[in-house]
């Protein structure tokens, strides 16, 4: 075997390996907005309900930043240094607002 033939393998190595990662964030991201989208529906029939407390228990954990979405992930693959596309470079916010406060509303 020679240089240019093992260069080639690894090539084809990394591209199916890319396919998989894509494909898998993928998935992640479905599965991520189909619980987001249950715990929501739950918790806004529990508040419906007049079941704080069970509405409470079902809303989703805020402690976590969210995981970047596949188009994201994406971006930031193809922006140098990490820096977002229009030039900035990335910033972890605290999430403004609370659920409670927005249920309290209704």
């Amino acid at each position: 075997m020679d240089l240019s033939t093992t260069l080639d393998q690894l090539d084809e190595e990394e591209k199916r390996a890319d396919g998989t990662m894509l494909a898998r964030r993928e998935a992640i991201d479905e599965l991520n907005s189909t619980v987001v989208w249950a715990g929501r529906s739950a918790e806004g029939l529990f508040l419906r309900a007049g079941e704080e407390e069970l509405a409470k228990r079902v809303r989703s954990s805020t402690r976590r930043p969210p995981r970047p979405s596949v188009q994201q992930a994406a971006d930031d693959e193809q922006q140098p240094d990490g820096e977002s596309p229009d030039g900035e470079s990335p910033v972890d916010e605290p999430a403004s607002g609370s659920s409670e406060s927005q249920a309290s509303g209704s």
